[in-house]
């Protein structure tokens, strides 16, 4: 699913798909910051969670990952289509050490994401 074009707080526009970076800071104005899963029954959601839900995935509280988040959010998918990639791990790891979502919008921007 891609999201329309809308005017960012700067004035700038995005055009079609959110880089990663920005969809996990609109994601993460949607609800508060969870750990260990995408969403939890409490209301929040991971990093992953919060570029899933920006990208127009509806919070989930399963633990599979549906298959709708490859086409939503592939970075978090290996090419070969098994298992989390690698940028995903990482993500998975900053999110539950303690990292907010925002510091990790930051770090996938300056990693071109």
């Amino acid at each position: 699913m891609f999201v329309e074009t809308k005017l960012r707080p700067q004035g700038e526009q995005q055009v079609g798909k959110l880089k990663l970076s920005e969809a996990i800071r609109i994601g993460a104005r949607l609800r508060p910051q969870g750990i260990g899963v995408f969403f939890d029954l409490a209301g929040r959601s991971c990093a992953m969670g919060a570029a899933m839900e920006a990208r127009g995935i509806k919070p989930f509280f399963d633990e599979g990952i549906p298959h709708r988040v490859r086409e939503a959010c592939p970075e978090f998918v290996n090419s070969n289509g098994g298992g989390f990639s690698a940028l995903a791990k990482q993500i998975y790891q900053k999110n539950d050490s303690g990292a907010t979502r925002e510091q990790i919008a930051d770090w996938l921007a300056s990693i071109g994401y």
